[in-house]
Formats: C-alpha cells, sequence, structure tokens
C-alpha cells in the first residue's frame, strides 16, 4: 500500500458513513440544437446515387433545413442521446408520391464534429400503407459550425 496516500482512507470512510453523494458533470460534446448551424457530411464510403461525396445542411433560425442546393427539407429532427451520440433525420420531396429519408447517427470526437453513418431511403405514399427502401448508405466525417 502507497504510505503517501493512507490519509485518504479516513476522509473516504467519513463521506461514506455520512450519507454524502459525489456527483460527477459530464461534459457534452453534442450540441443541444442545430438551428443556426451548419452540417457538412464528408463521405468516405458511400452506396447508392443519393449519397454524395460532401453534403452540407444548413439549419436557419427558422427552424428550416436548407442544402447547399437550396433544396427545403419538408421535415427534419435532431436528438442527443448521451454527451458524445446524436440523430440526425432529414425528409425531401422528389416527386409528389415519394420522399427521401435521410438518417444519420452522429459520434462526436469534439464539440465541431466527429464521425458520421447515415442511411438514405425512399418512401413511398400511393394507396395503401407506406413502402420503404433502401437507396444508400455512407460513412465518414462530419462538422458542424455555426452560421
Amino acid at each position: 500500500m502507497n504510505k503517501r496516500l493512507v490519509w485518504l482512507a479516513p476522509i473516504a470512510l467519513a463521506v461514506l458513513l455520512s450519507g454524502c453523494s459525489i456527483s460527477v458533470h459530464t461534459a457534452y460534446l453534442a450540441p443541444r440544437d442545430l438551428t443556426r448551424h451548419s452540417v457538412e457530411l464528408t463521405n468516405r464510403t458511400r452506396i447508392g446515387p443519393e449519397a454524395r461525396f460532401m453534403e452540407t445542411y444548413n439549419f436557419n433560425s427558422m427552424g428550416d433545413a436548407i442544402t447547399d442546393e437550396f433544396e427545403r427539407a419538408k421535415a427534419w429532427s435532431y436528438e442527443r442521446h448521451a454527451p458524445d451520440t446524436a440523430t440526425l433525420s432529414l425528409t425531401f420531396a422528389t416527386d409528389a408520391i415519394a420522399d427521401l429519408l435521410i438518417t444519420c447517427e452522429l459520434t462526436f470526437d469534439n464539440q465541431d464534429g466527429g464521425t458520421h453513418e447515415c442511411d438514405y431511403e425512399f418512401r413511398t405514399s400511393r394507396m395503401g400503407p407506406d413502402r420503404i427502401e433502401l437507396a444508400g448508405s455512407s460513412i465518414g466525417t462530419f462538422r458542424i459550425s455555426a452560421i
């Protein structure tokens, strides 16, 4: 036993017996919200025509999501699951009966970015239940910046 740390034993025992609790605060890498931010995906591996080499989504102050090509998302959501993980989902209209659904699992290495895994799916809405087909996937890095 290290004799230099022996003095800590009575203090630790006193804290334990007194019922005190020690709380640990976790620093969040994943932001709470993406409003007024831009997410740039760089796809290292991509399958399917929907996954491009680079994709940028801008989340303006009005709650809209717009690509660099000025395509406006029908809907989008962002949910932080843990200090370093979140899910980003976007829906774009492709025609009168189909939507493109993009779902990205984000893992933050720091507050400005990390790695992503995205799925691209087509949802077709005709008479009857919606039909969803996998249209591609991508793996790579992402970067978040204020706009």
